[in-house]
């Protein structure tokens, strides 16, 4: 986990400085201040793949996936498009291309999990299969048993489809999300990631002893400084970048 920001400083003190940034302000409210400006343009500098064409206006908004009650940074750019980002991105640390593609291939089969961690309460109850002992509905998650973990199922399906992990299989949505160029491939994984949970290869566990657990398997990463990648907004797909230098955080 990287400790240290785009400033030198300690991850959790700059994140503490920009979280009193947005409680200095109500959501809609364009950041008039130079220096908080100045400083929140260059965590916005820091995304990974996230663009913006001068002239630029910092915002106070709100993620529409975690509510109105949630508040982050924005930037209004000459298109007047507001591109939300997190202030997360302050942190120094490589884009992991792996992950990312595991984390949206999770985020597709979510609905899956979740209907077969229901099927197995039905049939076993509220139990947790590894601690053979009750466990509060809140605390049960899915896990995928060894040796097939989720990151061990992904490898596989990209090896057996010949998908070569590489930043020319994702693009930026209009919802500002990487996802994949060919939709394709998220139906062709939802239904070799169904085999396993069919077949077995699923069981309930306490939140705790999954934590504990962790997995046994893990692919390779594939960190990428400067990536490149193609947007599905229109007035990106041919402007050269804002921002020159976007090499960490996500």
């Amino acid at each position: 986990m990287a400790t240290k920001s785009i400033w030198g400083t300690e991850v959790r003190d700059s994140s503490a400085y920009l979280r009193g940034i947005l409680a200095l302000y109500k959501v809609g409210t364009v950041v008039e201040d130079d220096h908080f400006k100045k400083d929140i343009l260059e965590v916005f500098q820091n995304h990974p793949y996230k663009t913006a064409l001068p002239p630029c206006e910092v915002v106070v908004t709100h993620n529409p996936q975690y509510g109105k009650q949630s508040k982050c940074f924005g930037i209004i750019d000459s298109t007047k498009e507001i591109i939300l980002f997190s202030i997360q991105n302050v942190a120094v640390k490589p884009f992991n291309l792996s992950a990312e593609i595991n984390k949206i291939l999770r985020d597709f089969v979510s609905h899956d999990v979740s209907q077969k961690k229901e099927s197995l309460i039905k049939q076993y109850g509220l139990f947790c299969m590894k601690g053979k002992a009750p466990c509060d509905r809140s605390n049960l998650t899915l896990n995928h048993d060894h040796p097939y973990e989720f990151n061990k199922i992904v490898e596989t399906f990209l090896r057996s489809n010949c998908i070569e992990v590489d930043k020319n299989l994702l693009e930026i949505s209009v919802n500002q999300q990487l996802v994949f160029k060919d939709l394709n491939i998220l139906d062709k994984f939802r239904a070799y990631h169904k085999t396993f949970l069919d077949d077995g290869y699923a069981s309930l566990m306490s939140k705790s002893n999954n934590s504990k657990l962790g997995t046994s398997y893990r692919f390779k990463s594939k960190l990428i400084e400067k990536p490149n990648f193609n947007s599905a907004h229109a007035w990106q797909k041919s402007q050269l970048s804002l921002f020159d230098g976007v090499a960490d955080g996500i």
